[in-house]
């Protein structure tokens, strides 16, 4: 199972990979809302892991993107590593 792990954050990401690939995923990752559309149209992940702010273009951005492309095969669910920064 392809899951796509979409967060600037290089510590956060290599914590969620490790996590993941011991459940048996197989982790696709991406720093930025661009890559994680470049990932999705590539692969077709069954699962994103969305940061919500990241550079280039972020998880709100992307998210919009990717439903319009999508349809209903890949559950994005929304992340971030610090909800109370403004």
């Amino acid at each position: 199972m392809w899951a796509s792990l979409d967060t600037n954050c290089w510590s956060d990401r290599k914590r969620l990979v490790k996590l993941l690939t011991s459940l048996g995923f197989e982790v696709l990752e991406a720093a930025n809302g661009e890559e994680a559309i470049n990932v999705w149209s590539t692969r077709s992940p069954y699962l994103i892991l969305m940061d919500l702010r990241m550079p280039v273009m972020d998880g709100y951005e992307a998210t919009n993107q990717l439903s319009k492309l999508k349809g209903q095969a890949t559950a994005i669910v929304a992340m971030t590593a610090n909800a109370w920064e403004s």
